[in-house]
C-alpha cells in the first residue's frame, strides 16, 4: 500500500553484475544469450503494470535455447543471493523501503525480497529489478494470491501504484466487550470498479484487517487509563486529545496508517465520546 522508489538498476545492469561475478565462459555465454529477451520482457512488464494488465503476461518455461526456467531461477537463488556484487544489489532492494517498513502491509519490518510475479511462474522476471520488492516475511510467504489472472485480482504494486495518499480504508469501533476495531475498504467516489476490486484484493490478500485491528486493539488497551481520566473530567477534553493525536498521526504517518484511522474513528464516534453505554470501557 506504500509507494516506494523504483530500483535505479535495470535488468541489463543485473546481467552485467552476474557476468562480473563469474569467470566461467559457459555462464557468460548463457547470460549473453538472454540479454535482448530479458530487456524486451522488462519493457513489457513496465507497460503492463502501467496499463493495469500485468495479468496478461504469459507464464513460460523456456527463456532461450541456452537458458531454461531452472537456470534463470538459479541466477537469482545462487548468483544474486550468494555472489558479492549480486548480494549488494539484493541488499539495495532490502534497504529501499523507508523506515524498513513493508510496503505491502505497512506494518511489519522488511526482511526479504518478494517477486511480485513469482519466479516459479514467471522465471523471465526472476532478476528484473522492478519485479523485486522489499517485503516482510509474512507478506512474502502468506499472501493469499500468488499471481494475477484478471484485472480485478491484481494487488497494488509498491513501485507503480500511488494509493497511499487516498482514503480507501476506514476503521470502525465495534461495540464489543472488550472494545475492538474493524478495518474495511471504502470506495472513493472517483474510483472505478476495477481499482476498487484491486483494493479489496490487496486488503484481503495481505490480511490488512487482521494486522490493523490487532494493532488498534492493543493501542486502545494501552491508552484506556488515560482516556478514562480525560473522560471523567470532561468528554470534550478527551475529544480534543483524540483530535490532536489524529492530526499528529495524519501528518507523521499518513492517511492510511492504522493509527491515523483509529484516532479518526475515536474522535468522531459519539457513542465512544458519550461513555460507551452498555460497555465497561470507561468504568
Amino acid at each position: 500500500m506504500k509507494l516506494i522508489d523504483k530500483p535505479k538498476k535495470e535488468v541489463l545492469d543485473i546481467l552485467i553484475i552476474l557476468k562480473i561475478d563469474t569467470t566461467r565462459k559457459g555462464v557468460i555465454q548463457d547470460i549473453d544469450s538472454v540479454v535482448d529477451i530479458l530487456r524486451e520482457r522488462e519493457a513489457l512488464y513496465v507497460k503492463k503494470v502501467d496499463d493495469n494488465t500485468l495479468f496478461e503476461i504469459p507464464r513460460e518455461e523456456v527463456i532461450s535455447s541456452r537458458v531454461n526456467k531452472a537456470k534463470i531461477i538459479s541466477y537469482y537463488e545462487y548468483r544474486i543471493l550468494n555472489k558479492p556484487n549480486g548480494r549488494e544489489f539484493y541488499d539495495e532492494i532490502i534497504l529501499s523501503a523507508p523506515h524498513d517498513i513493508c510496503p505491502y502491509c505497512s506494518i511489519r519490518t522488511v526482511k526479504t525480497v518478494d517477486h511480485f510475479l513469482p519466479k516459479s511462474e514467471y522465471p523471465s522476471y526472476s532478476i528484473t529489478p522492478t519485479n523485486l520488492v522489499p517485503s516482510c516475511r509474512d507478506c512474502n510467504t502468506d499472501k493469499k494470491i500468488s499471481f494475477p489472472t484478471n484485472k480485478k485480482d491484481q494487488t497494488f504494486h509498491p513501485y507503480f501504484d500511488k494509493v497511499d495518499n487516498i482514503s480507501w480504508i476506514s476503521a470502525e469501533l465495534q461495540k464489543t466487550e472488550p472494545l475492538s476495531f474493524l478495518y474495511k475498504v471504502i470506495k472513493p467516489e472517483w474510483w472505478d470498479d476495477t481499482i476498487y476490486d484491486r483494493a479489496c484484493c490487496h486488503f484481503e490478500g495481505y490480511n490488512i484487517n487482521q494486522l490493523f485491528s490487532n494493532e488498534a486493539d492493543r493501542e486502545l488497551r494501552g491508552m484506556q487509563h488515560q482516556f478514562k481520566k480525560l473522560h471523567s473530567k470532561d468528554k470534550n477534553l478527551l475529544k480534543a486529545h483524540l483530535l490532536e493525536t489524529y492530526d499528529s498521526c495524519l501528518n507523521g504517518l499518513g492517511i492510511l496508517d492504522w493509527k491515523t484511522l483509529m484516532y479518526q474513528e475515536l474522535s468522531t464516534n459519539e457513542w465512544f465520546l458519550d461513555g460507551c453505554i452498555g460497555v465497561n470501557f470507561f468504568e
